[in-house]
């Protein structure tokens, strides 16, 4: 039956038609009870009008129904009118598995796991009640545009007891009956006997099969030869394969349900470890390059196992729980501890476990230290500003390195002081500190302090046991008091380090980016961590002091602070949005945000355009440019991280990061992207249009040489080095004329280039920890000293050095801002716009149930 605009049934006013196939016809329709779009399915005649069929598909929907999973379609309804029956169902934003395939061809190996662990997650859930799908394929797994993952058209699940019979009695597939999609079906679908989770196991791996290699694992020329192929042969293709990747679909495809993975779990569990494996590198953010150093270019597979952090923030904290990857039947307890607006920079819990002591910026307020007795939602503070506490002794002694600024991030120089839990004065202990970890007796501290020649990590206090050039962040004592872990920053990952006090070093491994948060499990047997940003592996970890990893619990926003005695965990969720201010002409900042990570990247001359991207989710794999008017919506131009505004406003350039650096010119209007030729020379980061629009600029390499600027002038098409070897350009900061640029020399100091006589000469005024943002019509530089929240801007007189005050950034809602991110300037100072990063929800719960080692 075909329905029209305005056609009801039910409660659901028809809206227009979403699609067709062999279970119905779909519709977008409106619930007029509950004010919400919804998706009306329409079930198709042969089964409306079969009452036994219609009796099992409502028995059988009441059991989907009941199913509360993020990666499975939310079914709201059954309902007949007059002779229509129909199913009101979660109306979804995206796109098809199906159609995602067809248009952009195989996946990148990392994104297919990812894809595959949400679709095990769901599967999971479903297998826990009994039901099976039973025609899992791409058309029925749909890629939303929030990164979720869906599980569709449970047509024709059925729900089963342990003897492979469903609430009629009948068993799962009657023999000699075929039920599913052919390319799709597993070998007991195709002899037509009877079926149970494992067949759901070989549809899940011809997912990954296809969706790694781009075609089918078994495709003949018709239905039966492809049914042929499924029950004789191997499959075809998969020559580039990792051999984990390839073990594992050999796992799930066996012939013989006996010799495959027996649950999905346990298909997740795999999955779960091919992820870390197949985890990129985090790169070191470049200029305005892609913004790696926050979220990384997060998978599609936001790992919703991963949703178990997230649904914290969703609802009640014990559906954060359900993620199949804790190796326990019943799921984590979680017990909720802060309640109020902001961010949280750090948490411990007292030496009896019945406390919390953490430090927080809440609602507009500078961070300070507060006590939580748990149980009670109130919370009291101690008079501690700009405080982030550290540790607390076995005699309720807190160890908090006081800072000076920035105080909104977790990490940082600072004062470390010793304050009596109950309240009372502060007693400083030292200087230039960045971490600090009391003793198991309490009798002495852990220390990580600066010195001129980098880091040293020192305990006993005064007893150096590592050095390093590089930051050393976060120290944890081992509860035998023996040993202490620390992470160390590397060029491409932090590396975690467990030292003996007597220097042995007894681990040193890599362990993702720099957000990783660490404490010792009180056996001493292993390390737990999080990761809440860069590449993967996401959640709760555990690591042994062999090296052997094992998953806790995932979750994307889920920071580990603290481990009690117990076994208790304390962590944090959070969810965190960037966005852009802009203020226009000296006029009030107006919020010029888009999707959930804009970054602001350039402002044309007269002010009225802005040039910004858009990574995460949002932006996609290799980020979006986008310009935006004064008035008016946001113009997605392209794929690609931007870089620069051409002086005329018609083109863009972008940098689309894959394996390699790919500049590309995007047109504003009509036209069509072109790539921007480099002449032989690789580019390693983003390109400047130089005012005029004819040349640009940009660092690259030719061969095996060293990374230096390089000038591409047009009208010639040949590139040439600019200024001296081992100088780069930073953010493509030109003079009005063009005439002169801003490079940094390889200790990051700036510096002045005449580009045509090619004479340098020093910057006065500006320091190698400073970002120099913009060259005036006036003959200043606008300069901001890195890494500081508020943003402070400074204007320096490029001939004389001469320094003044010109603006400090930060949003009138200063509620968990946790950073001020680009910023840029037009060259008459009168418009400016910067990113800034949001934390907009954030609570500390205490976890139990998490498995021990």
């Amino acid at each position: 039956m075909r329905l029209s605009r305005g056609d009801r049934l039910g409660p659901y006013e028809i809206l227009s038609p979403l699609g067709a196939g062999g279970m119905g016809e779909v519709y977008r329709a409106r619930d007029s009870r509950l004010g919400r779009d919804v998706a009306v399915k329409v079930l198709p005649e042969h089964l409306a009008r079969d009452p036994d069929a219609l009796a099992r598909f409502q028995r059988e929907s009441r059991a989907v129904a009941a199913l509360s999973h993020p990666n499975i379609r939310v079914l709201h309804d059954v309902g007949q009118e007059g002779d229509v029956s129909y199913a009101a169902m979660e109306l979804l934003e995206g796109r098809s598995l199906w159609t995602t395939l067809r248009e952009e061809g195989p996946m990148k190996e990392g994104r297919a796991v990812g894809i595959a662990l949400q679709v095990a997650s769901g599967l999971s859930a479903a297998h826990e009640k009994g039901i099976v799908h039973r025609d899992l394929k791409p058309e029925n797994v749909f890629l939303c545009d929030d990164g979720l993952v869906k599980i569709l058209d449970f047509g024709l699940a059925r729900t089963a007891d342990a003897e492979g019979r469903d609430a009629a009695g009948a068993t799962l597939t009657e023999p000699g009956l075929i039920v599913g999609t052919p390319a799709y079906m597993s070998p007991e679908q195709v002899r037509g006997v009877r079926v149970d989770n494992r067949s759901d196991i070989f549809s899940l791996g011809l997912l990954l099969w296809e969706m790694a290699d781009g075609r089918p694992a078994f495709e003949g020329a018709s239905p039966t030869e492809t049914m042929h192929a499924i029950l004789k042969d191997e499959p075809r293709g998969g020559e580039a394969f990792t051999p984990g990747l390839r073990r594992l679909l050999s796992h799930c495809l066996e012939k013989n349900p006996s010799g495959r993975f027996q649950t999905v779990r346990d298909v997740g569990f795999a999955l779960e470890a091919l992820s870390h494996a197949t985890a990129p590198a985090v790169t070191a953010r470049g200029t305005r390059g892609p913004r790696l150093g926050r979220r990384g270019w997060v998978l599609a597979a936001v790992s919703v196992a991963g949703i178990a952090g997230i649904g914290l923030l969703l609802g009640p904290a014990r559906r954060a729980a359900t993620g199949f990857l804790a190796r326990h039947d019943a799921p984590p307890r979680f017990s909720r501890v802060t309640f109020r607006r902001g961010n949280i920079v750090s948490a411990r819990f007292t030496a009896d476990g019945q406390s919390v002591v953490h430090s927080a910026a809440w609602e507009d307020k500078p961070a300070d230290v507060f006590v939580t007795r748990l149980g009670r939602p109130e919370s009291r503070s101690l008079g501690l500003p700009n405080g982030m506490v550290r540790s607390v002794s076995p005699s309720s002694e807190i160890a908090a390195v006081v800072r000076r600024d920035d105080v909104y991030h977790p990490g940082g120089l600072g004062t470390l002081v010793r304050v009596p839990l109950e309240g009372g004065a502060a007693r400083t202990v030292a200087e230039e500190i960045e971490d600090a970890c009391w003793s198991p007796d309490g009798a002495t501290l852990a220390v990580i302090r600066r010195l001129e020649e980098g880091f040293v990590l020192e305990y006993p206090e005064g007893k150096v046991l590592a050095r390093s050039g590089a930051r050393l962040f976060q120290v944890r004592v081992a509860p035998s008091g023996l040993a202490v872990a620390f992470l160390e920053r590397t060029p491409d990952a932090a590396r975690l380090h467990v030292r003996r006090t007597d220097g042995l070093e007894l681990l040193s491994i890599p362990v993702g980016s720099d957000s990783v948060r660490i404490a010792w499990h009180p056996s001493g047997r292993e390390i737990w961590l999080s990761n809440r940003r860069g590449a993967p592996p996401w959640g709760l970890h555990a690591v042994s002091l062999e090296g052997r990893w094992r998953a806790l619990m995932p979750g994307v926003g889920l920071v580990l602070h603290d481990v009690a005695a117990d076994g208790r965990a304390l962590v944090e969720t959070f969810f965190l949005r960037d966005g852009i201010a802009l203020s226009a002409r000296g006029g009030k900042e107006v919020d010029f945000s888009w999707l959930e990570d804009s970054a602001a990247t350039a402002l044309s001359d007269d002010g009225k355009t802005l040039l910004f991207g858009e990574v995460g989710d949002g932006g996609g794999p290799v980020g979006s440019a986008y310009v935006r008017r004064m008035e008016g919506a946001p113009v997605r131009l392209g794929d690609g991280v931007p870089c620069s505004l051409s002086p005329d406003g018609a083109s863009v350039i972008v940098d689309v990061v894959s394996d390699r650096h790919e500049l590309t010119i995007l047109s504003t209007g009509a036209g069509q992207a072109r790539p921007l030729k480099t002449g032989g020379v690789e580019p390693r980061g983003c390109a400047f249009f130089l005012p005029g629009g004819r040349d640009v600029v940009f660092n690259g390499r030719r061969g095996s040489g060293p990374v230096r600027a390089q000038r591409l002038a047009f009208d010639a098409g040949d590139v040439r080095p600019l200024g001296p070897e081992g100088s780069t350009i930073a953010l493509g900061v030109f003079s009005p004329r063009g005439d002169r640029v801003i490079l940094v020399d390889g200790s990051g100091q700036p510096f002045v280039l005449e580009i045509g006589s090619s004479q340098v000469r020093p910057l006065a005024g500006v320091a190698p920890h400073e970002t120099v943002l913009q060259w005036s019509e006036g003959g200043e530089l606008v300069v901001r000293r890195r890494d500081r929240t508020p943003a402070r801007l400074d204007l320096v007189d490029v001939e004389t050095g001469r320094r003044r005050p010109f603006k400090t950034l930060e949003p009138d809602d200063r509620a968990g801002i946790i950073a001020i991110e680009e910023v840029v300037v037009t060259r008459d100072l009168a418009t400016y716009a910067y990113s800034f990063s949001r934390v907009l929800a954030s609570s500390l719960h205490v976890v139990e149930g998490l498995p021990a080692p």
